[in-house]
């Protein structure tokens, strides 16, 4: 009976230490990469500076969460949110086989991407696009060159283009 007892509790103590309650952030260290990314998205953002942001808001397929990839660093460094923007970051082909999968063409989504992301010098070259797995349906990209001055991040220069 004892060792039926311990095999129970063992079980019951693995059961509750492997169970999450789901409200747990991931939590990333906080680097230079990570502050300019999170800037960037604020600034895309912020006062419509990203054509054809709306479309990356039109559907989403993760609760609330906005699809999110990068072209020019790891995925790791992605956040899972800015701000009231939740993100699910996925790679370019999964993000696109779940959108192109979608049977309602004229409603899908664009994703969001971070197209570029260079340090030249002390000077940060980021480009945010939103972005369509289909053919010809349009998008947009903002790039900045963004400046580290202390724990201050200053835009340099902007500019924007729309996709058609």
């Amino acid at each position: 009976m004892s060792q039926l007892s311990s095999i129970i509790s063992a079980f019951l103590l693995a059961l509750l230490t492997s169970c999450s309650n789901g409200n747990n952030k991931d939590i990333r260290p906080v680097n230079d990469t990570t502050q300019i990314i999170n800037f960037s998205i604020r600034a895309a953002f912020d006062s419509g500076r990203l054509p054809d942001a709306s479309s990356v808001k039109d559907k989403y397929y993760f609760r609330d969460s906005i699809l999110f990839t990068a072209d020019s660093l790891p995925l790791k460094y992605l956040p899972t949110s800015v701000d009231l923007l939740n993100f699910k970051v996925l790679s370019r082909d999964h993000l696109c086989k779940i959108i192109i999968a979608d049977s309602l063409s004229n409603k899908q989504p664009n994703y969001l991407s971070i197209t570029t992301f260079k340090k030249i010098d002390s000077v940060y070259l980021v480009e945010v696009s939103s972005l369509s797995c289909l053919p010809y349906t349009g998008g947009g990209m903002v790039s900045f060159e963004i400046s580290k001055s202390g724990d201050s991040l200053i835009i340099l220069r902007q500019g924007s283009v729309s996709i058609n």
